[in-house]
């Protein structure tokens, strides 16, 4: 599999707006790890770009819409990170998916090392937590759940993510209880908890940063990290407002509109 061919046409695709069929059969990925490899090459390439990570499948209905039973991970570029309230260009959004996550801000670096990093230490790392929207893009024509290595090499089909004001007290907050109401134009779409991302959402800081360092990978300061949906995976109408609220944390919103 040519790694770099893949990950120069992702990277094409992103900066150009243009949607591929598919990555070519000589370099597209066929396991995870392929896809990985692919990420670090774009990475490479434009290592200033690199603005955090998400992590998706980490609720059991996004596992079971993938037919996967584990999470998956990848980069988010810095010039995809916006602030609410959003209004976006809908001609550069054609898929217009959004999740509700929330979305933590390290202060402190977890670089690779030989041990694993401890819970503990983990949650000292972090200085604030968001309300967010991970906005879903990828960059092929389809959105397909069939085909999980060539989606997880395009960075998990992320296309940049909405951040609601920071809260720096969030260790007050019962992250696992969480509530969270999903509505469009002000009617709900979807209800959750912060228990349906692997039980809490620190858990899933904690798996990313394992995965990351068994890969000589880590987070550094300054970084943000979404810990994927509790609001399931909805595709936003046009002209629609979307506004995910977080009980006791504040509320993200995001309009896809007319260029």
């Amino acid at each position: 599999m040519d790694v770099e061919a893949a990950a120069r046409l992702l990277r094409q695709a992103r900066a150009r707006g243009e949607r591929l069929q598919d990555l070519p059969e000589g370099c597209r990925p066929r396991s995870l790890e392929d896809a990985y490899r692919i990420q670090d090459a774009m990475i490479r390439a434009e290592p200033a770009a690199l603005a955090g990570w998400k992590v998706g499948a980490t609720s059991r209905e996004i596992q079971q819409l993938f037919a996967i039973d584990e999470p998956v991970y990848g980069p988010i570029r810095r010039d995809g990170v916006v602030a609410s309230p959003a209004v976006l260009d809908a001609t550069r959004f054609p898929h217009r998916m959004v999740e509700s996550e929330l979305a933590f801000r390290f202060v402190h670096d977890l670089p690779p090392r030989a041990r694993a990093w401890t819970r503990d230490e983990i949650v000292a790392g972090v200085g604030s937590v968001a309300p967010a929207f991970e906005l879903i893009e990828p960059r092929y024509l389809a959105f397909r759940t069939d085909d999980v290595p060539q989606l997880t090499a395009d960075w998990c089909g992320n296309g940049g993510a909405v951040l609601g004001d920071a809260v720096t007290d969030w260790q007050r907050v019962d992250l696992p209880g969480l509530q969270v109401a999903l509505s469009f134009d002000g009617k709900l779409r979807q209800r959750g908890t912060g228990a349906l991302v692997m039980g809490d959402p620190v858990s899933v800081l904690v798996w990313l940063v394992e995965a990351l360092r068994r890969r000589n990978q880590g987070i550094a300061r300054g970084q943000l990290v979404l810990t994927g949906t509790m609001t399931g995976l909805h595709a936003l109408p046009t002209g629609t407002e979307a506004v995910a609220t977080f009980d006791g944390m504040g509320d993200v919103a995001v309009h896809f509109g007319a260029p």
